[in-house]
């Protein structure tokens, strides 16, 4: 399994031989660097999600907030479900992989 932090420096190793990985990854940094480390709200364009110079989308990296092997949709951070709204692909990797259902 792998955190939010340790993923972040596994996309940096592959932006170093993926231009497409690394412009998305200086897209998100630029982004956050403007609005003090918080995803702006989706709005429906790239250009306000924060792309940078050629139109690059941001990739974001964001916990789930949520720590036992079992992600419970209802109970992520803020932080992750503004980041999802709008978003063309939701990876979700490590912990917290597995959902939860009450469903019978």
């Amino acid at each position: 399994d792998v955190t939010a932090e340790e993923l972040d420096q596994v996309l940096a190793a592959a932006g170093e031989v993926c231009p497409a990985l690394r412009a998305a990854r200086a897209a998100a940094q630029g982004v956050l660097g403007v609005t003090g480390g918080l995803i702006p709200e989706f709005r429906g364009e790239v250009l306000e999600r924060g792309s940078v110079e050629g139109g690059v989308p941001p990739l974001y990296i964001v916990g789930s907030g949520q720590g036992s092997p079992c992600l419970d949709l209802r109970r992520v951070s803020q932080e992750l479900g503004i980041a999802a709204a709008g978003a063309d692909l939701l990876v979700i990797e490590g912990m917290g992989r597995a959902l939860h259902t009450n469903f019978r």
